[in-house]
């Protein structure tokens, strides 16, 4: 089978993957679209994607904690526990 996928570095994230549209033999285009989903999930790409979405500041250990107790502490308020 030849390479589906080709990977370039001029792209804004690093990577541009392409995908050939064609089939050797005749497949409907659900079929094609299955395949193109999961190739795309083998590579990880749509999960790369989602977590460059927002961009969020690396925090320390403390400031996560901090901010989880808060958290924690209002849905207990708003629970009612």
């Amino acid at each position: 089978m030849e390479k589906l996928l080709e990977k370039q570095d001029n792209t804004r994230f690093g990577y541009d993957y392409k995908r050939e549209g064609r089939a050797k033999r005749p497949e409907s285009f659900e079929v094609m679209l299955r395949k193109f989903n999961r190739e795309i999930q083998q590579i990880g790409l749509l999960t790369e994607v989602k977590k460059r979405k927002y961009f969020a500041k690396d925090m320390s250990r403390t400031m996560r904690r901090q901010i989880a107790k808060v958290k924690s502490a209002r849905r207990k308020v708003k629970r009612g526990y």
